[in-house]
């Protein structure tokens, strides 16, 4: 112990780079422009597709199209990855997402809509991972945490802004205008991709299909949870513009703002309790908050109360979020973490995949057999609690939830 305690005041002692290189700030960028665009079509697609003439059915089937594709991608990051450089597939992908958004601004009709989700999807499905993968190339192994922490901080940016954006615009013209802006900058994101350094030292390798190359199974329990959580906040997504509208509630994308502000807020308090505490003592009354979240959303008439749902839901899921994160990247060796945070993304996607569509077809039944669109919405929210629930009792079973200086990225 003695001949040990040098070494590690050396090690204390010496000075820490900074994360703010010009790559990391560069990456760091084009994740913050790729993703408001994004969160701004989030808004926008419902209300595209009740215009094109679709019913809450059809609105929660193309809402949730983006899922299916999205979800088949995953399956492949980690092998495509290993054959081409991330700077090429992510140009690449951002120039798929510039289509996605093309369709659209010139849908005329919902199978045109569709396509364009569909192709919107794999290009989701390789953004998060391969932005994620840059950044982290980007930072000072030392300094991993802590930079990574300032990435996410930049997506939380753009979901606050996103959706308030677009929805601004679109009360002050058409819809395809902000889809057009959202291409505009998707394809200013790929043009800085472009300008990523190269990784000269890369060398495509060879691929050995398995399972595990796909699938961490240790990381199976946080990507259940991650599934149950979602599909609250999926419903909440695809519906909550609609049932603004429903209640003539202006400015109802304040929702999204206020949410993502309070996450904003409450995740670095609670990332310090979860280091004292642990994952599961500040995970668990998140989640309680993220279920009166929607009994509040179910009875909101006004904005007061839409607000005060949106302030619960960032107290709730949007602290758990990354807490179950950490969970994943917990439960297997550093060398898996890409495959386990992979896993973890596979129950969001899957989520985004089956709920909006559940809930549609909720909302239709609800709203037939109470004669009330009002009174259907109200039926729909109260519902989406059992979901919520089922990861409470998951949540409590974990045996061991690991703390957030376990699982340094």
């Amino acid at each position: 112990m003695t001949a040990a305690q040098p070494v590690l005041r050396d090690k204390e002692q010496r000075p820490r780079r900074s994360i703010w290189s010009q790559r990391f700030v560069l990456i760091t960028l084009i994740g913050l422009i790729a993703n408001l665009a994004q969160y701004m079509s989030i808004a926008l697609v419902p209300v595209a597709s009740a215009k094109l003439g679709g019913d809450a059915f059809m609105v929660g089937v193309v809402t949730g199209a983006f899922a299916i594709t999205a979800l088949g991608s995953r399956f492949f990051v980690g092998v495509v990855t290993g054959r081409f450089p991330k700077r090429a597939l992510l140009f690449a992908t951002l120039l798929l997402i510039a289509v996605a958004f093309a369709l659209y601004a010139a849908a005329p009709n919902l199978g045109v809509l569709l396509a364009g989700r569909l192709v919107h999807g794999i290009g989701m499905g390789f953004l998060a991972p391969l932005t994620l993968a840059l950044a982290a190339d980007a930072l000072p192994e030392d300094r991993m945490a802590s930079g990574i922490g300032w990435f996410s901080m930049s997506q939380a940016f753009s979901m606050a802004a996103g959706p308030a954006i677009g929805l601004a615009l679109l009360g002050t013209t058409s819809i395809r205008i902000p889809f057009l802006i959202c291409l505009a900058t998707t394809a200013a994101a790929a043009v800085m991709a472009w300008g990523l350094p190269r990784q000269h030292d890369f060398a495509p390798a060879r691929v050995r299909l398995r399972a595990e190359s796909f699938f961490a199974r240790e990381a199976l329990r946080p990507a259940v949870i991650v599934f149950f959580l979602a599909s609250g906040f999926a419903s909440v997504n695809a519906f909550v513009v609609l049932f603004g509208r429903e209640h003539d509630i202006a400015s109802v994308g304040t929702y999204f703002t206020v949410y993502a502000a309070t996450m904003l807020a409450a995740r670095p308090i609670t990332g310090r309790l979860a280091d004292r505490y642990g994952v599961r003592a500040v995970m668990v009354p998140s989640m309680v908050l993220f279920l009166i979240s929607f009994v509040v959303l179910a009875l909101s008439h006004g904005l007061p109360m839409l607000l005060a749902a949106a302030v619960l839901a960032g107290l709730g899921y949007g602290v758990c979020q990354p807490l179950v994160q950490s969970l994943a990247l917990g439960s297997v060796a550093p060398e898996r973490r890409a495959v386990a945070g992979s896993t973890n993304y596979f129950g969001v996607d899957l989520a985004y995949l089956i709920t909006p569509v559940a809930a549609g077809a909720l909302l239709t039944a609800a709203t037939g057999s109470f004669g009330s669109t009002t009174a259907g919405y109200t039926a729909m929210f109260l519902v989406m609690t059992l979901p919520v629930a089922v990861a409470i009792v998951l949540a409590l079973r974990t045996r061991r939830t690991p703390r957030p200086e376990e699982n340094s990225l």
